[in-house]
């Protein structure tokens, strides 16, 4: 590639380092992509008689397989960012190193297989993010901007929103990536057609897969459209403020950076005590399993003190625990994670408008979530109507 290599090897191994670090969105995704991607590397450079390589990606490999054992949910050690930075880093310098040792005539496609997960899942990110920015008419640079802005609608998160555990949604990933990788061991011996058709086929694949998890509906409801359904802004009255009791930092981070103008988002250190301040809504979230009772005490007795909405965000498994006793208080909703923002703001800005215009309290089964998500699970639901 002459001199032109130098800058696209430097801004693959910085893309290739970042994607690894964004990917590490549950526990396992990450240390488990980057396992296979690492033995694939071995494999390519053992059949190519690169022992420097073969040995690195090895002992890689093989710490990795040892730290999986304690990473798969319910994790009990995490890599944290200096470990996903260092893999990512690591998988950037040595997808180079091995497509260009391969002799093969397709080194720049098997570049792009070797870590393909990571980049995939990062690219369908921020073109995603600048397409939606696009259509809500925020400028190039807003859309720019958005580009780079954290949110946790990736993937995994979709997959876990309709109903599989973070266990299954690793499993079906790493099927994904060795499918990728198994392309990338026969891309290394094919002819440079072969390995174009091998590339599209995978990019045919992942198009069906995008529309199964509704990330091309975008295109298909244009904000021209005069028929579309309003956002969370347009639906909630001005000046609604909505207290966070416990949040996620990602939880937060995408709530208050989510394109929206009218909800405003207010953490509270001390909520027994500054929860009485008026909000339109309270959400509660559960970052610890042995908290849940607490939480949901906590929950209980806020929403017989404060006459707006309380919403508890917790695990699944913690929520179907809930007592059947409990199960009349009308005003306490329940959220499971992982919050899919969209459609958590959609159905907040619905309850909150219906306790403001006074019809109740109850959660109806036909909200307007229900429509516009009419492909994922309801995601805030009232105890009265908990199915």
């Amino acid at each position: 590639m002459g001199w032109w290599g130098i800058p696209l090897s430097v801004v693959w191994i910085v893309g290739v380092t970042n994607a690894v670090n964004i990917i590490d969105g549950i526990d396992g995704l990450a240390g488990g992509i980057s396992f296979l991607a690492f033995s694939t590397v071995a494999l390519m450079s053992g059949i190519n008689g690169n022992m420097p390589i073969l040995a690195l990606c090895v002992i890689l490999a093989g710490v990795l397989a040892g730290f999986l054992v304690h990473n798969i949910s319910p994790a009990r050690v995490f890599m944290g960012d200096t470990g996903s930075l260092f893999l990512g880093y690591m998988l950037g310098m040595l997808s180079i190193m091995a497509a260009k040792s391969s002799g093969s005539g397709n080194s720049l496609i098997l570049v792009v297989l070797i870590a393909g997960y990571p980049v995939m899942d990062v690219g369908v990110a921020m073109i995603r993010r600048f397409i939606a920015a696009r259509c809500e008419d925020q400028s190039p640079v807003g859309a720019l901007h958005r580009m780079i802005v954290a949110d946790n609608d990736h993937i995994h998160h979709r997959l876990i929103h309709r109903g599989l555990s973070h266990n299954q949604t690793c499993l079906l990933h790493y099927l994904v990536a060795a499918s990728i990788c198994a392309a990338a061991l026969i891309v290394s011996k094919m002819s440079s057609i072969g390995a174009v058709g091998i590339l599209l086929y995978l990019v045919l694949v992942l198009l069906v897969v995008l529309h199964r998890l509704n990330f091309l509906d975008i295109f298909m409801q244009p904000p021209a459209r005069p028929e579309r359904l309003a956002s969370p802004a347009e639906r909630c009255p001005a000046a609604t403020t909505v207290g966070l009791i416990q949040s996620d930092e990602m939880l937060d981070h995408s709530l208050r950076n989510y394109p929206q103008q009218k909800i405003r988002f207010v953490t509270i250190a001390n909520a027994e005590k500054n929860a009485q301040t008026h909000h339109d809504a309270l959400i509660i979230y559960n970052d610890n399993s042995a908290a849940f009772d607490h939480d949901f005490l906590l929950s209980q007795k806020l929403a017989k003190s404060i006459a707006s909405p309380v919403i508890l965000v917790a695990d699944e498994q913690q929520l179907k625990q809930i007592p059947q006793k409990y199960a009349g208080m009308n005003s306490i909703y329940i959220s499971k994670k992982p919050v899919y923002i969209p459609a958590f703001l959609t159905e907040l800005s619905w309850i909150i408008n219906r306790k403001k215009s006074g019809n109740g309290n109850g959660y109806a089964a036909t909200s307007p979530a229900s429509a516009t998500f009419a492909n994922e699970k309801l995601l805030i639901k009232s105890l009265t109507g908990c199915s």
